[in-house]
């Protein structure tokens, strides 16, 4: 019986752990969990290597609710205060060829009635696939478009949910450590110090554009 309780707890923890809403895995959790302590570190930087200066080009998925756009649009003025990053409108005249050797960040929209761990999911957020091109011309390496999403199923299209999956999409990890951070589950609207920090981190020596 020990034995089994200890197991059930030991995936308890590694639960928490783990990033659940990057794009290609699982789905971020609309849920408040008490902030608890686990470092000095302000926040983890992730995916810091899927970034090559501090300049992205957005854009909105069609039909996208009113409410998700402004959100979005919060989050987009929210991260370009921090003067770390960039967000600016993607030109009409940009070439879908063109794409791939800028970071492009797209705002969408998903849905998924599915639970996960019998949890809600509120959105999604993460960095693009870095791809190498290879042949006798030389190497040609392109991106493909970081993304922030909100899910329809579940729609609270809050600004927190906007600002946290744009942190992933730019490369912030949770962070349970602080709880003013908008990376946690607390409900914070807004980045906190500690969340510009791992921005900086990230960022620290990549040229704006």
């Amino acid at each position: 019986m020990l034995k089994k309780y200890a197991f059930g707890l030991g995936i308890l923890v590694l639960g928490l752990f783990c990033q659940f809403d990057n794009i290609s895995a699982k789905a971020d959790y609309s849920f408040s969990i008490k902030p608890f302590k686990l470092g000095t570190i302000p926040t983890t930087p992730l995916y810091s290597k899927n970034h090559f200066n501090r300049t992205y080009y957005y854009y909105f998925d069609s039909q996208m609710p009113a409410k998700a756009k402004s959100a979005f649009r919060y989050a987009i003025k929210d991260f370009n205060r921090t003067k770390v990053v960039y967000l600016k409108p993607k030109p009409a005249s940009m070439k879908p060829s063109q794409t791939g050797r800028h970071q492009v960040l797209r705002f969408g929209m998903y849905t998924n009635e599915k639970k996960e761990n019998g949890l809600d999911a509120s959105g999604h957020g993460g960095p693009g696939n870095i791809n190498t091109h290879i042949d006798y011309k030389g190497t040609t390496v392109t991106h493909d478009p970081y993304i922030a999403a909100m899910n329809r199923a579940h729609p609270s299209y809050s600004r927190q949910v906007a600002v946290h999956e744009t942190g992933h999409a730019l490369g912030l990890a949770h962070n349970f450590s602080d709880p003013d951070s908008v990376m946690n589950y607390w409900r914070a609207s807004k980045l906190s110090k500690s969340d510009i920090a791992g921005l900086k981190i990230i960022y620290k020596g990549l040229p704006i554009k």
